[in-house]
């Protein structure tokens, strides 16, 4: 028997807790159980109910098992199946604001015709056939712009019982047109979560997200999500820089003074440099890293939702899994959200599906992960040798927060939730 390396192992006072990145097992090892979990022999395993815990568990493993490769495995797998389809529909590339980080700048601002909405909804119903689950996200530009957009392809999908027993959406969106009577339209359209980004107290982010015609947002959106929470889930999304690092706090503090405690979810994004943000404004891995870890132990402590323990996933993204579709305003179809709208890395249309490109062979045929340092990685589950896009770029990706700070969150996690 073996440790697994997918085991992240935290000291704690008294003990240690062991976490499997890849099954999300959390267990709390006295001092005397650490000294068993250390020296375990094979001969002890049938006489030892820790030992069968563990082994339960996949804390450890048969020696001959080689855990990575069994990801790679399963992650082909999944890139390839059926059973569960998922959708990013942007029925419009317009956008009512102007943040100063957006990687869609300089894109064709479009809105889908009737007759094109009509060719979508047959489109997902035709692909999703042999699904057993499907999932759509709204995306854009701002979705909300398209209002009636959404309205007719969700009604074209629902109206296929089969369909809308197997289906659930969501949507990204900035917040500024989410109104208590449009959330009435949205739950009737099967979305139950909506993701909005807020950046800081009002005179942070109404630098960063401002209307197109220079007006500030923060006031709009916080209302809106005071008078929404309770009909819809909100998770509320901090894409973090050097800017708005120093008043993420403050953001806590008037969110608290709302009532939004409880009511909402928050995580914490990275600005990237795929965007065309200003380079020395943006946080190092390891800078975000301690950012996320302090942020959210705050957080935590003040009595706020946090989304939880980082998870392992398969499949990385929608670009690499040959039954997901990214749909763009005009019918295109694309690997990656950050290429919607940007008609040379298309990998087909909805008129004729999915074709063979470039593009399409990178994202959905390499299935070797590349880079030799994530055989060995522990945080391998969750990151899955990171982003796509960013291999297809620069030959590489970078490493996620999460092999920085995991002790940092579990101990975190433990700290308030116990195991």
């Amino acid at each position: 028997m073996k440790k697994s390396q997918f085991v992240v192992e935290v000291e704690i006072p008294d003990g240690m807790l062991l976490y499997n990145t890849k099954n999300g097992g959390l267990i709390r090892l006295t001092n005397s159980e650490v000294r068993v979990f250390n020296n375990l022999t094979r001969a002890e395993i049938s006489e030892s109910h820790l030992a069968q815990l563990l082994l339960e568990y996949e804390f450890i493993i048969d020696d001959n098992r080689n855990e990575y490769k069994e990801i790679v495995k399963d992650h082909w797998y999944v890139r390839n199946q059926q059973e569960y389809v998922r959708y990013v529909i942007a029925p419009t590339t317009k956008c009512n604001f102007e943040c100063t980080y957006c990687f869609e700048c300089g894109i064709s601002r479009k809105t889908m015709s009737p007759e094109l909405c009509t060719e979508v909804s047959e489109f997902v119903l035709r692909n999703s056939e042999k699904a057993s689950h499907v999932d759509l996200i709204w995306y854009g530009g701002e979705p909300l712009c398209a209002e009636a957009e959404i309205r007719q392809i969700s009604a074209s999908l629902l109206k296929d019982d089969a369909f809308s027993e197997k289906y659930s959406a969501q949507m990204v969106t900035n917040g500024f047109l989410l109104t208590k009577e449009l959330v009435d339209t949205l739950v009737a359209a099967h979305i139950n979560m909506v993701q909005i980004t807020v950046e800081g107290p009002d005179y942070i982010h109404d630098k960063k997200r401002k209307l197109r015609n220079g007006k500030g947002t923060f006031q709009t959106i916080l209302g809106n999500i005071i008078n929404c929470n309770e009909k819809i889930d909100i998770s509320l999304k901090i894409n973090v820089d050097k800017i708005n690092k120093p008043y993420l706090l403050e953001l806590l503090d008037v969110l608290a003074s709302k009532g939004l405690k409880n009511k909402i979810d928050i995580a914490l994004s990275p600005v990237l440099s795929s965007t065309n943000k200003i380079n020395s404004d943006l946080l190092t891995t390891q800078e975000f890293a301690e950012c996320e870890t302090a942020f959210y132990r705050e957080a935590l402590s003040r009595g706020f939702n946090i989304l939880g323990l980082p998870a392992a996933k398969l499949g990385y993204c929608e670009s690499i899994c040959k039954n997901d579709y990214l749909i763009n305003a005009d019918g295109n179809l694309f690997a990656c959200w950050e290429n919607i709208g940007k008609f040379d890395n298309n990998v087909g249309s909805v008129l004729r599906g999915k074709t063979k490109n470039q593009t399409r062979s990178f994202f959905e045929e390499t299935i070797d992960f590349g880079e030799k340092k994530c055989e060995e990685c522990s945080v391998f589950p969750i990151c899955l040798g990171g982003c796509p896009l960013q291999k297809l770029k620069n030959g590489e990706s970078e490493c996620r927060s999460i092999k920085y700070n995991i002790k940092d969150l579990v101990r975190i996690w433990y700290d308030y939730y116990g195991v």
